[in-house]
């Protein structure tokens, strides 16, 4: 009992490996009277996990479905259990049983504002990796999603995209290993109207009472829209107590092959169970893809020569890293490892690794960049080539601002980033390599290449086989027509490189290089 209410926690049950995790938290909780874990799978292991647990502790009753066989239909076999859950000296809180997370003193601190707020129908707690919870800590500048997404529970970003909520994740991970996790706090938000993903929720049952527990079809736009509305009463979201949800299901595939599961358990051992080593322990900031690239830094700072020059390694740094958000399948078969906005390599990993692989073997001192972009790319290039270049130093120029990263990158590699110079404030200094991926029109391309990349000893293009880029009426031929032009006017007295991999084999972007035929070679690396 707590002030006076039994306190019974639910789940719908459940997959053994998070429910694992879950059960240890509401067990050693002495404010739980009963754990019911509503047996919803048909799995034999699960199932066998199921009656192992509900023999573990006198506090767990596994319940069977009552009407409904399960897996026959998704709302009714969870709906289906709310019948028996509208007790009126109860408080009921539901967890999924993927919920791999409750702060210090959850159940007392949720409890309390639970109780007194009896105003609110239901109440949520912060809860990690939901849509409408993500939005609220990017309005109120906890995380800085580099990417936009609305307050709808099935948001296409923050519902649906496996690399983001991995990302959120790591950065809340991150927060929570370093004993920072009061920065993830923002206050109660009511909600009202809203239709809310019940991944943990609490409930008075003499709400429930008042209408027999009967939940009809979804049982998420019937408990947090329809109900609420029908009773005139609002929901609210506790935001100064923290859960965290694994996966919604179009991200489970990708979030269970990676670590992140392993991390949430070292975590419920204490902050000093961390993982170390791997890549699951890079410090997070405001961002929560600014990480990510910190941490491909490092691996190819670490990186072995032999993996330095095999291009399936380069290329799987890139993936990792993460490719633009771009709906229009330019990477082929890796357009699983786009992030979910701006921050990313607007490159081909396959295109990118080979040409990187080729360029080690120059020596390359001073590098020109035209279109900085999110900065992925140049940070990329940058940490690679360092590796082969002890006194590399990169200028990148854009017009724009997009790269929220640069403070970071800035303090680990020799990068200066320039915002609204053009090709001209550099025609007067030499380069040995200059890439350009800016002004993607015809007469824009041939300016910039007068510029500055005809007398570089290396001259790098890119998008010089790509379709949208040449088919833009306002380009002129593009990228792809200036290459050509190059190709047949200076064919003789340079050379031409191209690396056009992908695996849907059309023209989607390429790299080329114009080498002058006395560009040095550097040295191998130690």
């Amino acid at each position: 009992m707590y002030r006076g209410y039994k306190i019974v926690c639910v789940t719908p049950a459940g997959r053994e490996r998070y429910l694992r995790i879950l059960a240890k938290y509401i067990l050693e909780c002495p404010l739980v009277d009963e754990y019911h874990l509503w047996k919803n799978t048909l799995d034999r292991a699960d199932l066998d996990y199921i009656a192992a647990l509900g023999g573990s502790s006198t506090k767990v009753r596994v319940i069977d479905p009552p009407i409904n066989v399960p897996g026959d239909n998704l709302f009714l076999s969870i709906s289906q259990f709310f019948l028996g859950c509208i007790a009126s000296d109860t408080i009921y809180i539901r967890f999924d049983d993927d919920i791999v997370f409750l702060e210090a003193r959850f159940f007392e601190r949720f409890l309390d504002f639970r109780i007194n707020h009896p105003e609110y129908f239901l109440v949520f707690p912060n809860i990690i990796n939901n849509a409408i919870c993500s939005y609220i800590l990017a309005e109120t500048g906890v995380i800085a999603p580099d990417g936009g997404f609305y307050p709808w529970c099935m948001d296409l970003t923050a519902w649906h995209h496996p690399r983001f909520a991995e990302q959120l994740h790591r950065s809340f991970l991150a927060s929570a290993f370093a004993g920072d996790i009061d920065r993830w706090h923002f206050g109660p938000k009511r909600l009202a109207l809203t239709w809310f993903s019940i991944n943990c929720m609490s409930w008075f049952g003499s709400d429930f009472e008042s209408f027999g527990g009967r939940v009809e079809g979804n049982e998420e736009e019937f408990l947090t829209v329809r109900m609420p509305m029908l009773l005139d009463r609002i929901n609210c979201i506790y935001g100064d107590v923290i859960s965290a949800h694994f996966a919604f299901y179009p991200q489970r595939e990708h979030l269970d092959s990676t670590d992140l599961l392993d991390q949430y358990r070292r975590l419920q051992d204490g902050p000093g169970k961390a993982i170390q080593g791997g890549r699951g322990n890079v410090v997070a900031d405001r961002s929560i893809w600014t990480p990510r690239l910190m941490s491909t830094i490092q691996a190819i700072a670490k990186a072995s020569v032999d993996e330095l020059t095999d291009i399936d390694f380069i290329a799987n740094q890139i993936r990792y890293t993460g490719l633009t958000h771009d709906t229009r399948r330019l990477y082929g078969n890796d357009n699983v490892f786009m992030n979910a906005g701006i921050p990313g390599m607007w490159q081909h990993p396959m295109q990118l690794a080979r040409c990187l692989e080729y360029l080690a073997q120059f020596k390359i001192s001073r590098v020109l960049e035209l279109g900085t972009g999110s900065g992925w790319t140049t940070t990329f290039i940058a940490a690679y080539l360092l590796r082969f270049n002890e006194h590399l130093s990169v200028d990148t120029v854009d017009f724009q601002d997009l790269c929220s990263s640069k403070l970071t990158i800035e303090k680990l590699l020799p990068i200066r980033f320039h915002l609204g110079k053009t090709s001209e404030h550099f025609a007067n200094e030499s380069f040995d390599l200059v890439f350009l991926d800016c002004d993607h029109s015809y007469s824009g391309c041939i300016r910039d290449y007068s510029n500055v990349g005809r007398k570089a000893r290396i001259c790098m293009f890119h998008d010089i086989k790509d379709t949208f880029v040449r088919q833009h009426i306002q380009n002129s031929g593009g990228v792809p027509r200036a290459w050509e032009q190059l190709r047949m006017d200076e064919g003789e007295s340079k050379r031409f490189v191209e690396f056009l991999d992908h695996s849907d084999n059309v023209d989607i972007m390429g790299i080329g290089l114009i080498i002058d035929r006395s560009a040095p070679q550097g040295p191998p690396i130690d």
